[in-house]
């Protein structure tokens, strides 16, 4: 039996992923604790994990995390970038190592599974020499030669693609981020962890023994330089509540008209962004739309047009195989359950990392990025008519979803994460246990 610690980002988007691994750790019989926000220690404990909160380090609510921090709504961009990753990253792992630090002096674990952006697991397993594990919950953060810094230019393996990708990602992760970089050095030097040459957005790949990248490789920017360590390991995605009944309106999923998708997840919720410019945009349209909401009640929608319905929560894998398009402001969980389903898109979203995913649903071929956060309603419904009546998204979707099948997301994960645990030593690519 190995003893695992989880440490994952206290936000819906990387606990849903992080809980189907626990789940299944679990069920092999392993010893596990999760390290998270006391919002998760019911679904912990139901999973059979021992549940562990912290006692100095404050517990982030990401859903309202500019109420906790009045001062971040005034930036944007690099700014806020900026701002998240000293404040809500560094600083926030640095105070969530001190409570950790008393959890392995009671029971030191055997391995930590850590966020790819969760840096107090990664401090603690570097100080402890514990074998660290990396789950990245959103699209591949870790720069490459062969992928440019943002969305504004795909992948490239080019002589001359190559040397912009160098000299962009110099520009961005060494020189526009070197604020960042020198904060997170004097934090790990501080804490007396070893000196590290990597920057902010790649010093996981320096420092973990394994990564595990929730998708396939049809849905990631191909990279040459792909740490060694780093396996595809297909979709991570959290079963539907034993508890949940139908509403009333399911029937009307089997009406024969297209089902329409729309859901901005759980975090960036302002309804004016998608919601209701695809309520407008699809009003006289023969179709069903079909609202998730993220938790907002449906009564603060008012009026919603007669072919639309508006649910808080839809379970994803019992809507999915009636739906024939999702528009998504670029959750990357939601997304996956689109693209297991052989669902295609129709993408707008700019906030947090959904910029970078928007963009690999256009790269990938499977949807429609609309490259802004707020589409226009006239837009946003040529697009989805697009999608549903040209088949070549639908059939990309399908064949991403051929590839998703292969894998066992849960069980491949774990295999992997027990292959680390027994050798102590990194879980290159060759190791595979398939």
């Amino acid at each position: 039996m190995v003893h695992f610690l989880f440490t994952p980002v206290s936000a819906a988007g990387h606990m849903g992923p992080a809980m189907v691994l626990v789940d299944e750790v679990v069920r092999r019989g392993h010893d596990v604790t999760v390290a998270t926000s006391s919002r998760y220690r019911a679904r912990v404990e139901r999973s059979g994990a021992r549940f562990v909160g912290f006692e100095h380090a404050p517990e982030l609510d990401f859903e309202h995390i500019d109420e906790a921090f009045p001062e971040r709504p005034n930036k944007s961009g690099v700014a806020q970038f900026k701002f998240d990753a000293k404040r809500l990253t560094i600083d926030q792992a640095v105070e969530e190592y001190t409570d950790l630090q008393e959890v392995v002096d009671a029971d030191l674990p055997d391995v930590v599974v850590s966020d790819l952006m969760g840096f107090s697991g990664q401090f603690l397993a570097e100080d402890r020499g514990i074998q660290l594990a990396l789950l990245n919950a959103v699209h591949l953060l870790l720069p490459s030669v062969d992928t440019f810094p943002d969305s504004m230019f795909g992948p490239s393996s080019t002589t001359l693609g190559r040397l912009r990708n160098r000299t962009a990602n110099w520009l961005v992760f060494e020189l526009l981020l070197r604020d960042v970089n020198r904060h997170l050095h004097e934090t790990r030097e501080r804490l007396g962890l070893r000196a590290v040459s990597a920057s902010f957005m790649a010093i996981g790949a320096e420092v973990s023994q394994l990564i595990l990248q929730p998708t396939v490789p049809e849905f990631e920017y191909p990279r040459s330089d792909l740490p060694p360590q780093l396996h595809f390991i297909g979709s991570l995605l959290p079963p539907d509540p034993p508890d949940w009944e139908p509403p009333e309106w399911w029937p009307r999923l089997d009406e024969g008209r297209p089902v329409v998708l729309v859901t901005q997840g759980t975090i960036a919720t302002d309804p004016n962004d998608l919601i209701r410019p695809t309520l407008a945009a699809l009003a006289d349209d023969d179709v069903l739309v079909i609202v998730a909401t993220g938790g907002t009640p449906a009564d603060e929608f008012g009026v919603t047009p007669a072919n639309a319905v508006v649910e808080p929560f839809v379970p994803f894998g019992a809507l999915m195989p009636h739906v024939d398009v999702m528009v998504t402001n670029g959750g990357y969980g939601g997304i996956h359950f689109a693209l297991a389903a052989g669902v295609p898109l129709v993408a707008a979203g700019k906030s947090e990392d959904k910029m970078e995913t928007t963009a690999r649903i256009a790269w990938s071929g499977a949807g429609i990025n609309l490259d802004t956060k707020r589409p226009k309603p006239d837009k946003l419904g040529q697009a989805v008519r697009t999608v549903l009546h040209e088949e070549r998204y639908r059939d990309r979707a399908c064949s991403i979803a051929a590839s998703l099948a292969e894998f066992d997301g849960p069980q491949l994960g774990v295999e992997l994460l027990e292959l680390l645990a027994s050798t102590r030593r990194p879980v290159l690519r060759t190791m595979d246990p398939w």
